[in-house]
């Protein structure tokens, strides 16, 4: 790996999980060992809010200009927005919400070792991997930009057989995992023959 991301555990909270995605298909691997879990989300899936009319708050623009003009560039932007605040706007970005979970339960020989979960910012994989039992296992992934697929590879480096049940679970948006707010509606993609 030239340029990337690693970490020495397993992701316990999504802030934590390794990200990876082509623009549209977006994957958080959390990297357990006996189980792991995958976040997946895509592009079209978010909690919408009701649009805000921005106010006109033009009257204060030649006090921004005044600041920039004095390289105040952060007390404009502040400005700006304590401005926008006080004429009752208020702006927030409204919160993706995951499609759904893909699982990865595995046995497990014996206790892991030389644990690591790392991110390939050049090519977008994220690799984990471990010793069991003095062999390396590994699962790759990446999102496919072609195909906008999900590609999950997993390995072992002696080559046997690896058990392990995979499923695809709809993300319950109540789970602990910090995304959205509940509140709004969920937005779905319109298949292109309906466009």
């Amino acid at each position: 790996m030239t340029h990337g991301m690693i970490n020495c555990q397993p992701a316990t909270r999504w802030e934590d999980a390794s990200p990876t995605g082509n623009g549209v298909v977006g994957a958080l691997v959390y990297g357990g060992v006996a189980n792991e879990q995958v976040v997946l989300n895509h592009d079209d899936l978010w909690f919408r809010s009701e649009p805000q009319a921005v106010p006109d708050i033009s009257g204060h623009l030649p006090d921004v200009r005044a600041l920039l003009a004095r390289g105040r560039w952060r007390e404009a932007g502040s400005f700006l927005a304590e401005k926008l605040s006080e004429a009752g706007y208020s702006h927030q970005v409204d919160p993706c919400h995951p499609a759904c979970a893909l699982k990865v339960v595995s046995e497990t020989a014996a206790p892991f070792r030389d644990y690591r979960r790392e991110v390939d910012f050049a090519t977008g994989e994220v690799c984990v991997r471990w010793r069991e039992a003095g062999v390396e296992r590994r699962r790759q992934l990446f999102v496919s930009r072609a195909d906008d697929v999900v590609v999950l590879r997993i390995s072992s480096q002696d080559g046997a057989p690896l058990t392990c049940r995979v499923t695809l679970v709809p993300h319950d948006r109540e789970a602990d995992i910090g995304w959205g707010s509940g509140k709004g509606r969920v937005i779905t993609p319109v298949p292109a023959s309906a466009r």
